[in-house]
């Protein structure tokens, strides 16, 4: 990991932080995953939401790619 990388930021549940997948709850749930790769690195405060990042990385897009996946939870 790289100096400046923050694992504590991205945004779940509510709330500044990463929690994980929870899929609902025996029904398919496709998760999408966005890979970008900039020309700059991008500043954005603690509380940052999506569409700041967004509106921050427009103009600064070199690549981008995208993954997707299907998963069924069977927990009760």
């Amino acid at each position: 990991m790289t100096a400046w990388a923050a694992p504590h930021r991205g945004s779940a549940y509510g709330r500044n932080r990463y929690k994980g997948p929870k899929p609902p709850l025996k029904s398919i749930h496709t998760y999408v995953f966005t890979v970008f790769i900039l020309d700059c690195r991008i500043d954005l405060a603690a509380n940052g939401t999506k569409q700041d990042l967004l509106h921050k990385m427009e103009g600064h897009i070199l690549q981008q790619a995208e993954l997707s996946g299907k998963f069924q939870s069977h927990r009760e």
